[in-house]
């Protein structure tokens, strides 16, 4: 079934739920579940300022991109091609797929499965899964998970290509995003991976219990990319120089007996002294540009990372690009960068 305004009502479509006056302490539908609509049906509820009703849907209905299903309760798996908003909490088990944003007004229970293939996905409640039958979550923009009174996470396995940003605090779970990841409660025997930067409000506890934190910067792994390249070409002209310099010892052999060689020889051996030449001036060439992106790359995780406001606990995981550190004492208001190839920490006092 889906919740469909009322100026969008057609003959033939079947009210799912009992419809009942707008305004008026009546409890006595005036149309009941099950009745196929017609016009004086349609006319009838547009006259008592009902602005929506539940209607059913065919077997196998995905709408269409644009389209909106909203529901109070999910009674079964949906698979909608539109936007799908559920105003309360979804029970264990559900599956949700859909083609645009999905918005949950309530509480997420353990083994639920949620996708955006095009949107973001907001949960306004605590996601609740369980070691055995985790909460998974999989969006092509935003995950927001945001509660005024403080909402948890707990045994999730959130995917983004976008940011996570979380009001409340995470634990047993595993967080991937392409963008940011906000966490502005504390982080519990979790993972996380950013390829841009994390913050968060704390991280661990006094029972050392240990959390992963990894950043690499997809900027930098373009420009390892580059370097290898170099690398390559670099070896390829090199392979190249060793052959061309063959020609370079026989011309000193010949010495002035070059001038005996036929024509078409001199030609041969000219080319490969040119060829030569040129290889010096692209080794030199490659050189300069790979200092250049090492040179960008320091630069770039020179920045700060990944950040925790709060207190970080003892065998915390700190990772950035490949180089990693493990926390051995306990400290306060932290960021995370490289320097010379380790990870180093500097005092940190920001906010989110």
């Amino acid at each position: 079934m889906k919740k469909i305004r009322v100026g969008d009502l057609q003959e033939g479509m079947v009210i799912a739920a009992d419809v009942f006056e707008a305004g008026t302490a009546v409890n006595i539908p005036f149309v009941r579940k099950g009745v196929v609509l017609n016009e004086n049906y349609i006319s009838r509820i547009k006259s008592r300022g009902i602005g929506y009703v539940l209607i059913e849907t065919p077997q196998g209905y995905r709408g269409a991109p644009g389209e909106i299903l909203t529901l109070d309760s999910v009674l079964e798996d949906i698979y909608f091609d539109g936007k799908v908003q559920i105003n309360g909490s979804v029970s264990p088990n559900m599956k949700i797929e859909a083609g645009e944003r999905v918005i949950i007004e309530g509480d997420v229970a353990e083994g639920c499965i949620f996708t955006s293939s095009k949107g973001g996905i907001m949960i306004r409640g605590s996601i609740c899964g369980t070691r055995e039958d985790p909460v998974r979550i999989t969006s092509a923009q935003n995950i927001m998970v945001q509660n005024p009174s403080g909402c948890s996470v707990s045994f999730a396995d959130i995917r983004s290509d976008g940011e996570v940003s979380i009001s409340g605090s995470v634990s047993d779970s595993s967080i991937s995003a392409k963008s940011e990841i906000n966490v502005a409660g504390t982080v519990l025997r979790s993972q996380l991976y950013s390829q841009t930067r994390i913050k968060i409000r704390e991280c661990g506890d006094e029972h050392m219990e240990p959390s992963v934190l990894m950043a690499r910067p997809f900027e930098s792994r373009e420009l390892s990319q580059e370097i290898l390249k170099i690398d390559s070409r670099q070896l390829e002209i090199l392979k190249e120089k060793e052959k061309l310099r063959n020609i370079i010892d026989l011309i000193k052999k010949l010495g002035k007996d070059i001038e005996q060689l036929p024509p078409a020889k001199k030609i041969e051996l000219a080319t490969g002294v040119k060829r030569f030449r040129e290889i010096e001036g692209e080794l030199s060439a490659l050189q300069s540009r790979k200092t250049e992106v090492l040179k960008g790359m320091e630069q770039l995780l020179a920045l700060k990372r990944i950040m925790v406001l709060g207190n970080i606990f003892p065998r915390t995981k700190v990772t950035i690009e490949n180089c990693s550190v493990e926390i051995g004492t306990k400290a306060l208001g932290v960021a995370f960068h490289i320097k010379d190839f380790k990870v180093v920490s500097t005092p940190y006092s920001g906010g989110f």
